[in-house]
């Protein structure tokens, strides 16, 4: 795939990284069905790559749940979404 063709996000690990920062208040989903919303992001050892989210679900948000960046298949900045992989079935 050209580099244009990607997202943002994904055109260098720099700004993957630039976006996994700022992604605050984003909505997460896996599928049609909606996770949370972004809380917090998590840093490891090396304070400049995050390592996960701190999602907060459920009622009153008062659920919270961390989710490794691993899991993620796509960032959509100009839609405020996170979008996480889902599991195939089909196999």
């Amino acid at each position: 795939m050209p580099d244009h063709d990607q997202p943002p996000y994904a055109r260098s690990t720099r700004d993957r990284v630039y976006w996994l920062r700022e992604c605050h208040g984003f909505a997460v989903v896996a599928g049609a069905r909606r996770v949370g919303i972004v809380d917090e992001v998590v840093f490891g050892k090396d304070t400049t790559i995050p390592e996960h989210l701190l999602v907060r679900s459920g009622l009153f948000r008062r659920r919270r749940r961390l989710i490794p960046v691993t899991q993620i298949d796509e960032i959509l900045p100009s839609r405020k979404r996170v979008v996480l992989r889902t599991q195939r079935t089909d196999q």
